[in-house]
This record gives C-alpha cells, sequence and structure tokens, in this order.
C-alpha cells in the first residue's frame, strides 16, 4: 500500500502564498490576506519575477539552496505573527487531510488495486501541504505531490475527496514511467485523462455509490481532455472487466492509440 507523507515545508508556504499576491490577489481567507498586505513592502524590494517559480526548484531545499531572493522574504517574514497564522491554519488543515486519509486508507488501498491491477506498496510520496483558501493540486515529480485544496460544493462524494485526489496526483507519478516509453510531449493529456477516470469517476463511485457518466474532474474545465476522456471511456469500460492488463500497460495503449486517432477524435 502507497505510504505519504504529510508536511508543511515553511518556505514553500510561504512563496505559495506571496505568488498568489503578486499573480492572482485573493482575499478570501483573513489570514492570507494580512499576510499579503505585510508582504507588500518586501515583495517591493526584490525583482518581480522572483515570485515566479516552479515548485520543483523549492519543495524541501534546505534554506541555503533556495533562490536568493525567497531566502530574503524568508528570512523577513517567516517570524511575523502574519505568516505563524496562516501556518497555523494550514497545519489544521494538514491534519484534516491526514485524518480522512488515513480512515480511508484500507478502503481506498484495496479499491485502487482493483481498479489498477497494480500493487504499489513501496511507492512513498511527500505530500506538500498550502493553505486551503489558494487552490493548489499538482505533481511535482520525484514523488512530491503539493495540495491545497478543500472539496468544491459541487463534488459528488461523502468523506472521499482527500483520497480519490491523492490517488489522483500519486498516478500522475505511477504513470509517468510511461513517458519515456511512448512519449509525453504529443499526448500528455493522455495519462491525465485516464487518471480522472480512474479516481475522479471509478473511485469515487465505488467510495461513495452512484455512475458515470456524467464526468467529474479538472476536465470540466478543459474540453480536450474531456474529448479524450470520451473516446477512451468505452476502452476503459473493457479495461475494467480483463483481469489480464494492468493500468501501466493500459495507459501505453492507449497513449499509442491516440497517436494514431488524435486528429479525427478532436475534429
Amino acid at each position: 500500500m502507497v505510504k505519504l507523507n504529510f508536511t508543511v515545508d515553511e518556505n514553500y508556504l510561504l512563496a505559495h502564498t506571496l505568488y498568489y499576491e503578486f499573480a492572482r490577489p485573493y482575499a478570501g481567507n483573513e489570514a492570507v490576506r494580512m499576510l499579503q498586505t505585510k508582504a507588500k513592502r518586501p515583495i517591493s524590494r526584490v525583482p518581480s519575477k522572483c515570485l515566479y517559480f516552479r515548485a520543483e526548484d523549492i519543495l524541501g531545499l534546505p534554506f541555503e539552496k533556495l533562490p536568493i531572493d525567497i531566502q530574503h522574504l524568508s528570512r523577513e517574514l517567516v517570524p511575523t505573527k502574519e505568516f505563524r497564522n496562516v501556518l497555523h491554519e494550514t497545519q489544521d488543515f494538514k491534519a484534516e487531510v491526514e485524518s480522512e486519509w488515513l480512515s480511508n486508507y484500507n478502503d481506498g488501498s484495496r479499491l485502487m488495486k482493483q481498479i489498477t491491477k497494480l500493487d504499489i506498496r513501496n511507492r512513498e510520496f511527500t505530500v506538500y501541504i498550502t493553505h486551503p483558501s489558494l487552490s493548489n493540486g499538482r505533481y511535482a515529480g520525484k514523488g512530491r505531490i503539493c495540495w491545497g485544496t478543500r472539496p468544491p460544493q459541487s463534488w459528488p462524494g461523502n468523506g472521499s475527496y482527500v483520497t480519490v485526489y491523492m490517488y489522483h496526483e500519486v498516478y500522475h507519478g505511477i504513470l509517468s514511467q510511461n513517458d519515456a516509453k511512448v512519449g509525453i510531449v504529443e499526448n500528455k493529456k493522455v495519462p491525465h485523462a485516464l487518471i480522472e477516470l480512474a479516481t475522479d469517476n471509478e473511485l469515487r463511485v465505488r467510495m461513495n455509490g452512484g455512475a458515470y457518466p456524467p464526468l467529474v474532474g479538472h476536465s470540466e474545465n478543459d474540453n480536450a481532455i474531456r474529448a479524450i476522456e470520451n473516446w477512451m471511456l468505452p476502452h476503459w469500460k473493457r479495461y475494467l472487466l480483463d483481469d489480464g492488463e494492468h493500468i501501466l500497460a493500459f495507459d501505453e495503449r492507449m497513449r499509442r492509440r491516440f497517436l494514431k486517432e488524435q486528429s479525427r477524435m478532436l475534429q
């Protein structure tokens, strides 16, 4: 069964929170708004491009390895009460996320093994938690997941959101091993569509009941992914009935087939 290690990286939390102030100002949470206000003067003293960082570039780094501008901001802002308030709320959210993950751990592991036909008990990931008012959910490579999202009101599940989307991000990591074999540049949306079918839909329904379609997932805002999901759906339904093919093999087969059929499918 996969192991997730939940943590709050203070420097990443700060940089992620300030990125929202710089790129997409947000005032929906008082603690976040106060920190963003406190940061205006320090941010004005560093190059504007410093906050356009990639999570991959700073996650888990010791302080001395961080980009120099983020070091400056961290020295000035991490000790403040404004940052500590954001940190406290983020740590509370981390406890919520970890609690839900653990409460569903046995059922989630059993169901995902049935769905994927893979045993990933030796896989380990670190989940870097950010403030839940600032939407964050992505796989950052090398076994690292970034997470800071609560379920939307429209979520058609009960107590399963964390489980479904932790597995969503985990399988971005699992399926990435096919990238070198098949190629990712031309068809990077194919594994994402497959992950949504496996987690956002199949796992969600097995945990909570119901049926699909209609499909749930990021594809609600991405017409290309939704088109691929609709194309893949009959293949996916047949895959679920075939114990002889695991999800890595299915992913490879779908990527290759997509390359042959994409021009017709996306018309």
